[in-house]
């Protein structure tokens, strides 16, 4: 019904041209904006320009939005009505400006922060948007701003430069209209891909031929998948080519090797193939504030029950006329329902102060303070690029106490981006690179003169792949490979003198091998595909002049599953067992073979390959068998280890969080292989640990089937790849859906491979969501990653070399991944537990003083009077009690840093929001009734046993009364927060000392000078009177030691249990670690034991102000830029 109606809706309003009208199935796009004049009819379509946004606010609905925001807040929305109450009902008892001025000063401060938030927001879209663009206009290059390039503009990029939106590619500087692309910030791979130009234009290079070119394009209307793209282009007057996704240069994609290309807008804005791979941006919410909010509720039922009862007993009263009625009360009509609505409403007034006002104004500033902490923090700040730590927004400070599932990116992340080639097997011996020198493992002989097999080998590294070389002026050599170990394995041959040099005049392959100078005629390329897992090349040595003949030779490489099966020759049996040894060291590894083929051989393998190639029914099968049967019958070479270095403290920091009860998941967009290789190496995946595997899987039915058939343990790791998720993710399918989320949350170590960007986010999505809500996050350093750091809970960005837009879209941003291991276990720790204070005690200290109204609502029978003087209720909140509680926010450390870094697993103890449970609630709750019982009725009895006199023969009445109580429970509110304060900053007892100072000032101020517009005659002198008496000083003293007895005996008893306890005790996990890793690491890195590096130490303790647990927080200078330290 609802969808019929929608239905209608839409096609009214598409009649009247108040909404788009429906898209077709395909878009339709005109080079130069210009359609050519044999061009077919089409349906005009509307594009959306190039702007990024990533901003909330603008200067138009910032006021109304924000408004609306605020007041969404129970505590904002409640006093609104509360305010509205007092200027509505006669004689209200207390004046609307006690409320209606915290209420307001709540609403500037926060908003006035959010806009500070948001402004940067802006300011960072500001700065992408207005990129300088090369646009093609009537022959001529001219320079706009990104935001302003429309779909069907012809753009001219220069080598190194990013696209600004998806572009067709039309042509290249290249002879072959191909160019080089990177993809790292939309799949993580940082191997270089490699592009082709539309055929008809790839040769229009100059800018007034490209201007010249007139074409209608035909494609798929955007869609996210980053590999698929389906369309034709048709140039006026010639014909028709199909275009696909290597055509297809993506937003965020960076073009390399290559001095410029052409090429047309079809995608732009938020049509982008990466725009819609991200999230919406969207509001998160802290699960600290989801549970102040019940506790709110939980207020507001009881203020409810509680005017209610009064309202009810006031009328009770008043009616009964045996008991008498005093001359003061008037004798009360017949009630009506205005009079019942009126005293209902004043009571309401009376006793509102039970919720906090300056809850939320006290949170926002302790939240945006403690995130320049979070910046300042020294032990976060990156010196090599001279990058302190970033929180992008304060709202989630807490969260990272909280975090359950970390969902991390690989490539960036985990990794240097940077391969190192370490050992190779040839012919059953190990061999590595010493020095700029080809070394045996086993004797340390130096290679000079090369066997056979050596040789073979050297020429399939050197010549088996599809790299690019740059020869630059100094004659060093700089490679652009596909893949990151081809690139490693070329730069290592370079290392021993075997050095590619590219192709020559006369397209010949040429090699320097030490000194002598080999050519290789190219005559195939069998590029890699996850099918087969490997690659070949055909080529034909020529003779050389040390009397090597012509032969013809086809290398293949590739992962060992692939090769192993098609080698029928070679030291089979110890290039396995080296290939082992490698895999357990976390090398990268891959298996070299070759075959010599004849001439005849070679002719019916060229006319196989021609004949699949040229194919028109089921070409790809046909390569694929054609494939299989060029690559068999090979004789193993070897074997290669290759080293995708970590990043400095991963395993560590890695198996930190493991002990702190956190569970890892890598996503990733590599290869499963690559994937599983640097899961192994950092410890993500440990050793002995049952791995299951999710790959490679066809259908649903399948998918299904598999995981049933699965047995999980306590130690199970599970290895997914992206086809597989497209069947387990799909919403459609909620029972395979439910089994997939049931056995990954199960596991204990989880790696998913070959992912869309969008794929990362339906799984942060998947766990966010499923039974119990676990609170996750999500760390990553690429515009790919910008996807799952929205959808998590809390999202982390790493400053990485891909660009920013992880760091822009997260809500903490820093520059390597083991400062994740502080930015968790200390800050998360200290974030969560000082708020968690933070919100009990304001909770607290409001129904210490509200709950006296109630009390004094029975000893006046029901009249509606306050207890308290409007001072007294306007100032409570904001400036009575409200500078320690702060204080105690910014800079309380009830454990050392140290110990909690060296003992991860007491971040444990502040699990599933533990200090915000209920039967903390209650506790606090109860013990707040005991505080405001000593006060109020240690107030009446001793006014009852003196009769209300005191020295001086003085009589003191109601307001007396009132300054007794309040005065009692300022200082017992105060004192009792000493008792919860565990570090003392210089700063505390200062705070403390300007509060006691600034009350009583206030007191004696507004009780010395009458002032008429306060209407303040009736407290003329009452302090001073009650101050110079000193059976009050001895009352309040009295109140202090009652009211804290059973907290101090509470904490004594817990202090007791804690040292029965002992330490904690966290089960170390052991790291497979390479062999050729020195046990030396980074300064900044943690040892398994979770001691800093004594280096480290002395360095930090020799600096002046260096931050230190036990000391009073500084503000220490920082290297290269002023930073200051943290004051966790």
């Amino acid at each position: 019904m609802c969808q019929s109606l929608h239905s209608v809706g839409r096609r009214v309003g598409q009649a009247l041209r108040l909404v788009d009208p429906d898209p077709p199935d395909t878009r339709t796009v005109f080079v130069h904006r210009t359609q050519p004049s044999d061009a077919e009819a089409y349906i005009s379509q509307r594009f959306p320009d190039n702007r990024v946004v990533t901003s909330k606010y603008t200067i138009y609905n910032f006021l109304p939005k924000n408004l609306f925001e605020q007041f969404r807040r129970i505590a904002n929305f409640y006093f609104l009505c509360v305010a509205i109450i007092q200027f509505t009902i006669p004689d209200s008892p207390i004046g609307p400006g006690t409320s209606v001025a915290p209420l307001a000063f709540v609403v500037v401060v926060t908003a006035l922060k959010q806009a500070y938030e948001d402004f940067l927001r802006h300011r960072s879209d500001k700065e992408v948007n207005d990129r300088p663009v090369s646009i093609l206009h009537e022959g001529k290059i001219e320079q706009i701003r990104s935001h302003r390039v429309q779909v069907g503009d012809v753009l001219r990029v220069a080598d190194n430069e990013d696209f600004p939106c998806d572009l067709l590619l039309l042509a290249s500087s290249d002879p072959k209209g191909e160019c080089y692309v990177t993809t790292a910030s939309l799949d993580g791979e940082t191997n270089l891909k490699i592009l082709r130009s539309v055929t008809t234009t790839k040769r229009k290079i100059e800018p007034r031929d490209m201007a010249a070119v007139r074409a209608t394009i035909q494609c798929e209307q955007p869609q996210p998948n980053l590999y698929e793209f389906v369309g034709r282009i048709r140039i006026q007057g010639g014909e028709q080519e199909s275009l696909g996704p290597e055509q297809l240069l993506l937003r965020g994609a960076r073009l390399k090797n290559t001095q410029f290309i052409f090429g047309v807008a079809v995608n732009t804005g938020c049509d982008t193939k990466m725009a819609l791979n991200s999230r919406i941006k969207s509001n998160k919410f802290s699960t600290v504030e989801k549970r102040m909010n019940r506790f709110l509720i939980f207020f507001l039922l009881l203020l409810l029950v509680e005017t209610t009862i009064c309202t009810t007993l006031s009328y009770w009263y008043a009616d009964r006329k045996a008991d008498g009625t005093p001359w003061y009360i008037p004798t009360v009509a017949v009630p009506t329902v205005g009079s019942v609505v009126v005293d209902f409403f004043s009571f309401l007034v009376i006793f509102n102060y039970i919720i906090p006002i300056s809850l939320y104004v006290t949170i926002e500033m302790q939240k945006f303070i403690g995130s320049k902490f979070f910046q300042w923090d020294i032990e976060m700040f990156r010196e090599e690029t001279g990058e302190p730590a970033k929180a992008n927004t304060s709202d989630l400070n807490e969260e990272l106490g909280q975090v359950e599932y970390l969902m991390t990116d690989k490539t960036g992340t985990l990794t240097e981006n940077d391969m190192c080639f370490r050992y190779c097997s040839i012919d059953g011996a190990q061999y590595l690179e010493q020095q700029h020198k080809f070394v045996r493992k086993d004797d340390g002989v130096v290679v000079e003169n090369y066997s056979d097999s050596e040789r073979h080998f050297i020429e399939a590294l050197v010549l088996c792949h599809n790299a690019h070389v740059n020869i630059k002026a100094d004659g060093s050599h700089e490679f652009q490979a596909s893949s990151p170990d081809e690139k490693a394995l070329l730069e290592f041959c370079t290392s021993i003198g075997v050095v590619f040099n590219g192709l020559n005049d006369e397209g010949m392959l040429c090699v320097d091998f030490n000194e002598e100078q080999c050519e290789y005629e190219l005559l195939e390329m069998l590029d890699f595909d996850s099918t087969r897992k490997c690659m070949s090349v055909i080529v034909r040595r020529l003779e050389t002049n040390n009397n090597r003949k012509s032969e013809n030779l086809m290398f293949c490489k590739g992962a060992e599953a692939a090769l192993m099966p098609k080698s029928v020759s070679g030291n089979r049996h110890k290039t396995m067992e080296h290939l082992t040894q490698f895999a357990e060291q976390g090398l990268r590894t891959l298996l070299v073979g070759m075959r010599v083929l004849s001439d005849d051989e070679l002719r019916q393998t060229q006319q196989m390959l021609l004949e699949a190639k040229t194919s028109l029914d089921n070409r790809q099968d046909k390569l694929w068998q054609a494939y299989k049967t060029v690559e068999s019958n090979l004789h193993l070479l070897g074997a290669t280890g290759v080293e995708d270095r970590l990043q400095d403290g991963v395993p560590e920091t890695l198996v930190a969080l493991r002990r702190a009860g956190i569970k890892v998941w890598i996503l990733t967009g590599d290869k499963e292989e690559t994937a599983v290789n640097v899961s192994h190496s950092c410890g993500h995946i440990e050793e002995g640990q049952t791995t299951l595997k999710l790959t490679g899987l066809q259908n649903g039915e399948q998918c299904m089937e598999t995981m049933r058939n699965m047995t999980v343990d306590s130690s199970t790791a599970l290895v997914v790849d992206g086809r597989t998720l497209v069947y387990a993710l799909d919403p459609r399918t909620p029972q395979i859906f439910d089994l997939f989320r049931d056995l990954c949350l199960r596991c204990t170590s989880v790696l998913c491979c070959r992912m869309s960007p969008l794929q990362k986010a339906q799984v942060v999505k998947m766990v966010r969501q499923s039974p119990g809500h676990p609170i996750t996050a999500a760390i990553g350093d690429g515009a790919n990653d910008a996807s799952m750091i929205q959808e998590a809970d809390v999202g982390i960005g790493i400053f990485g070399k891909e660009g920013r837009q992880a760091a822009r879209v997260a809500d903490f941003a820093f520059g390597r991944f083991n400062y994740l291991r502080r930015a968790l276990l200390v800050h998360g720790f200290y974030f969560y537990s000082r708020i968690a204070t933070l919100v009990q005690y304001f909770f607290y200290k409001n129904v210490v003083f509200s709950t006296s109204q109630v009390y004094f609502a029975i000893f006046s029978m029901f009249s509606a009077q306050t207890i308290y003087d409007s001072s007294v209720l306007t100032l409570y909140n904001i400036t009575f009690t409200s500078l320690p509680i702060l204080l105690y926010g910014l800079f309380e450390q009830n454990r050392p840093q140290q110990e909690l870094l060296d003992q991860p697993a007491l971040y444990q103890i502040h699990r599933r929001n533990s200090r915000l449970s209920w039967l903390q609630f209650f506790l606090w709750f109860l013990n707040a009734l005991w505080h405001n019982a000593v006060c109020f009725f240690g107030t009446y009895t001793f006014f009852w046993l003196n009769g209300g006199n005191f020295a001086y023969t003085e009589v003191f009445g109601i307001w007396t009364y009132g300054g007794t109580v309040i005065i009692g429970i300022v200082l017992l509110v105060n004192t009792k927060l000493t008792l919860e304060t565990s570090f003392w900053a210089w700063m505390t007892p200062v705070g403390y000392a300007v509060t006691f100072v600034g009350f009583f000032a206030v007191l004696f101020f507004y009780n010395g000078v009458i002032i008429h517009f306060l209407d303040n005659g009736d407290y003329y002198w009452i302090y001073f009177e009650l101050m110079k008496t000193p059976t009050s000083w001895l009352l309040w003293a009295l109140f202090l030691a009652a009211g804290l007895l059973p907290d101090l005996v509470f904490k004594g008893l817990q202090n007791v249990g804690m040292q029965h306890a002992g330490p904690v005790h966290t089960q170390h996990t052991n790291i497979v670690r390479p062999a050729h890793h020195s046990k030396k690491t980074h300064p900044r890195a943690w040892n398994t034991d979770g001691e800093r590096k004594r280096s480290d130490l002395q360095k930090k303790k020799s600096q002046p102000g260096a931050p230190n647990a036990s000391n009073a927080p500084t503000a220490p200078t920082a290297p290269k830029r002023q930073i200051r330290a943290t004051v966790v």
